[in-house]
């Protein structure tokens, strides 16, 4: 499972790295404008788990309950048929919804003019007719993720990502029209796809059936269960992600939402690291039963590894991240982003440690528990964005970004200590680790 892990993290460093690499180049050749609506379009990928309804995620618990035990082989080929035509209609229905309402995004959300109104009009439709091929992907990915195949995915997954990041870096330097970079985002999908249908079909045929039979192997309607509470959450999550984006594009010019939206997109993009480790968890706990003692073990032996290889290095960046952002972007980029990076950064640090509870719910088949929990924090981050970001502009906007992870946090591990059965030490691990990171964070933060 470490390995599994660490292909999961690998999978998403180098993305990551690249996006730091290719961000000045497309602020260079698209200008800030540009890319602060690119990144309000990108923003609409976020809500790719609920376009397909949370089903891809549901194949991954259900494949993972199932492989290993009587009949597998045929349940498993049963759940992903069922799963794919439903992604491949549900697909078809939102490219067609998108496509016909493109020119009102560009001009009644973006609120834009004259040619760039075209360009994002035309760009929204490219995104539009990606989405088949993204949600069959996602269904394709949680199928091997279900299987415990994650040096296959990533072997994909790595170069995949690369090229969605480097070919519009370049692509831009010759043709910074955005529908121009949507559209090589396209081919690349499509690509991307055939691919990843390629290793299905091998993976497919390597299932074997044990003669173990267990009681209460997963069915269909659990699959459905789950994948509709999971729809609710996944829509709810992005409108709570990226409502701070469109709330200061509403208010502000798209010149100064790219000082918030730049550093948030590239530091979402690491937030990658600790739910790439935690969906290496996911399919192993979902075998082993919330609460084994093997579970409990990888429970308290996660919040260890996400201190050090990931809370540590962040605290690192925010003693340095004055040096960090004119070294990557400029002093004038600099000198507008800086204290609202530090509040994100501090946001992605709580990001991580939550994901460990997140998946252990997930795990246990409770997605109704995360939707419910996302309900209940929408209407109070909605009020927390508008109070400080009236007042206090895009860095008010961050600080309520890291309050609302901070409570979402909290929520998160307060259903696992009273519904599950962890040991008393895992308890105490996970609230004192991540209040010891909070308190080295602020001393790091003022000291330097």
């Amino acid at each position: 499972m470490g390995k599994n892990a660490l292909f999961n993290a690998a999978g998403v460093v180098v993305p990551a790295l690249c996006g730091v690499l290719a961000m000045p180049v497309l602020v260079q050749n698209m200008g800030l404008e540009r890319v602060a609506i690119f990144a309000l379009m990108l923003g609409f990928y976020g809500f790719s788990g609920f376009f397909d309804f949370g089903l891809s995620r549901a194949l991954t618990q259900s494949v993972a309950a199932i492989d290993g035990f009587a009949q597998a082989k045929q349940k498993i080929s049963a759940a992903v048929i069922k799963v794919f035509v439903a992604s491949m209609l549900l697909s078809t229905l939102w490219a067609l919804l998108f496509y016909l309402l493109a020119d009102f995004l560009a001009l009644g959300v973006f609120e834009l003019n004259g040619s760039l109104a075209s360009e994002a009009s035309s760009a929204m439709r490219w995104f539009a007719i990606s989405l088949p091929p993204l949600l069959l992907s996602g269904c394709a990915t949680g199928l091997l993720e279900g299987l415990q195949l994650f040096g296959k995915v990533n072997l994909l997954k790595v170069p995949i990502s690369v090229l969605m990041i480097v070919v519009p870096a370049v692509w831009s330097s010759f043709h910074p029209e955005l529908d121009s970079v949507l559209a090589g985002m396209v081919g690349l999908r499509v690509v991307a796809l055939v691919c990843w249908l390629l290793l299905v079909r091998n993976a497919l045929r390597q299932i074997l059936d044990y003669r173990e039979v267990r009681a209460s192997s997963t069915e269909t309607k659990s699959l459905w269960r789950f994948s509709a509470w999971l729809s609710i959450s996944n829509l709810v999550g992005p409108i709570i992600a990226y409502s701070d984006r469109f709330f200061l594009a509403a208010v502000y010019p798209m010149q100064y939402v790219a000082y918030y939206t730049v550093p948030l997109d590239t530091l979402v993009r690491a937030m990658g690291v600790p739910s790439a480790a935690a969906n290496a968890v996911f399919p192993a706990i979902a075998r082993a039963g919330v609460d084994s003692k093997e579970t409990a073990a990888l429970f308290k032996g996660a919040i260890f590894v996400t201190a050090c290889f990931w809370a540590v290095p962040l605290i690192v960046l925010s003693s340095i991240l004055s040096i960090v952002l004119e070294l990557w972007l400029g002093a004038a980029f600099r000198d507008n982003s800086l204290e609202l990076t530090r509040w994100l950064v501090f946001g992605v640090m709580l990001n991580g440690f939550s994901h460990i509870p997140y998946a252990l719910i997930h795990a246990a088949g409770r997605a109704d528990v995360t939707a419910r929990l996302h309900l209940l924090q929408l209407p109070l981050y909605f009020l927390m964005l508008w109070a400080l970001a009236s007042r206090f502009g895009a860095e008010g906007a961050a600080i309520a970004w890291s309050l609302r992870i901070l409570i979402d946090a909290m929520m998160l591990y307060a259903f696992v200590f009273t519904h599950f059965k962890p040991a008393k030490d895992v308890i105490q691990v996970s609230v004192l680790v991540p209040l010891l990171m909070m308190a080295i964070f602020g001393i790091g933060v003022f000291e330097f």
